[in-house]
């Protein structure tokens, strides 16, 4: 039931004397009681307006209008700045990686500024769909676009999830099929390279240009080969996440600098390990191990680059022919040739592709990979080879050739007992006839290396076979 009234003030110091405007009371339908001006010194008009207030909350309570209305329309009333700051309060709040938010957070304010949005109704979908083509007109590639896309979708899929707007209008909007574009294709650096890179690196410090000295950046580089971090995840090891003594052992990037948002206990090789037993025997306890990983980490990783190609040209001393041989080569180069760099993410990249050529289990791989699905670790991390190819293709049978398969398995059975018993040459000799075997043999050959290698600085990272290159020690 709702009444009027007019509510007293002080007069001169004696009693109260009434307001002129009068005040409606009611209960909403919480049962809370609610006093509220009507700002109207008409009676009659406060009945209608408190008789007003007590209808709403009646519909309220018998289920006729919904409560949340009320609180949408206060959120659709508030600016959209401050919107975007409770969203960024809310990503602190669950401790999400510093980089992070602030990308997020410029991006989001980047794509509602070309909308000119000042209230969340604004955010339609075609309105930002042409903010973001106007990015891409702008020469952002078809990635970074889909970055500013899933920015400002995740703050208005915020929005629908905290009740502040009835419907998330961008939750069909899909972003570039960035395959249609690819400005960046990474590759993988050979064995010789990453040997002589990391040498190089050990010996080269530059105060000026170098935040980490030669042997820490070295240390990195082995990390990133044999763990596949992520230089965010890289940055925030402390000698706290190196198991070493475990059986394997493990190296753990916490869940709140993880890309996945899950703790990641990532296992081994012993001899990276023995590496890191003595590293981290003079970094202080507790504390980041890479706190001084400069944010460039490309530019970081070409200046060692050049470095170590440098040195390697000059290995070519007063013979010009081969010294014009080596500077045309693609050898330790940023970029090669065919337009692919090794920049510090391509670290990864080998990672995982070695793990996958080693013949391991798709799902080993997605694992170790640490990714939500397996057609990511197959299809964009793994570099397959041609060789890689070819040595599949032997494996086919040949319709009505059975002569040439029975060949062909004999020669396999060949190869196979010959690299058992060490015996090379003659399995040269046996190989260079079979066409496609020879891939074979060389597959063969090199799980024998792989065993001489032991102690050698230049075995697998993981059981699975990922690359780890023990030098420059």
């Amino acid at each position: 039931m709702a009444s009027v009234f007019k509510r007293g003030k002080k007069h001169g110091g004696k009693g109260r004397k009434l307001g002129q405007v009068y005040y409606a009371a009611w209960t909403d339908h919480t049962g809370k009681r609610h006093n509220k001006s009507t700002r109207t010194t008409d009676k009659a008009a406060a009945d209608l307006i408190a008789a007003r207030f007590a209808a709403e909350s009646a519909l309220r309570r018998e289920g006729v209008v919904d409560p949340s209305d009320d609180r949408y329309a206060v959120e659709g009333r508030r600016p959209i700045a401050q919107q975007l700051t409770d969203y960024v309060a809310s990503l602190k709040a669950q401790r999400r990686d510093d980089e992070y938010i602030t990308q997020t957070e410029a991006r989001a304010k980047k794509v509602i500024g070309l909308c000119h949005a000042d209230r969340p109704s604004c955010l339609t979908a075609s309105a930002v769909q042409r903010a973001i083509g106007q990015l891409r007109d702008a020469g952002k590639s078809l990635s970074t676009c889909n970055s500013y896309l899933r920015s400002i979708k995740g703050f208005t899929s915020w929005l629908y999830a905290d009740k502040r707007i009835r419907r998330d209008a961008l939750e069909q909007l899909a972003g570039y099929n960035e395959q249609e574009e690819k400005r960046r294709q990474r590759r993988e650096l050979t064995s010789d390279e990453l040997v002589r890179l990391i040498s190089a690196t050990i010996s080269y410090t530059d105060p000026v240009r170098h935040s980490l000295s030669g042997p820490d950046r070295a240390m990195l580089y082995h990390v990133a080969l044999g763990t596949g971090f992520r230089a965010g995840e890289l940055r925030s090891l402390t000698t706290d996440s190196f198991n070493l003594d475990s059986d394997p052992p493990t190296i753990t990037v916490a869940a709140t600098h993880s890309k996945r948002r899950r703790t990641d206990v990532q296992p081994i090789h012993r001899r990276l390990a023995d590496m890191l037993r003595d590293w981290l025997a003079n970094k202080p306890i507790g504390q980041a191990v890479f706190a001084k990983m400069p944010g460039g980490t490309a530019r970081m990783l070409r200046a060692d680059l050049a470095a170590a190609r440098k040195a390697w040209i000059d290995e070519a001393g007063n013979d010009p022919k081969e010294r014009e041989r080596r500077e045309k080569s693609d050898f330790l180069a940023y970029r090669n040739s065919a337009g692919e760099v090794f920049d510090f993410h391509a670290t990864r990249h080998a990672y995982i592709s070695s793990i996958v050529n080693s013949g391991a289990s798709v799902k080993v791989a997605q694992e170790l990979a640490r990714h939500s699905t397996p057609v990511l670790t197959i299809g964009r991390y793994a570099h397959t080879r041609l060789n890689d190819l070819c040595g599949a293709l032997d494996y086919v049978p040949t319709i009505g050739n059975e002569s040439a398969d029975n060949a062909q398995t004999t020669q396999r059975e060949t190869l196979r007992i010959g690299a058992t018993n060490g015996n090379e040459a003659s399995l040269v000799e046996t190989a260079q006839g079979t066409g496609g075997m020879l891939t074979a043999y060389r597959k063969l050959l090199r799980r024998t290396k792989l065993k001489e290698a032991e102690g050698t600085g230049l075995e697998p990272a993981t059981p699975c076979g990922a690359p780890h290159f023990q030098c420059g020690r």
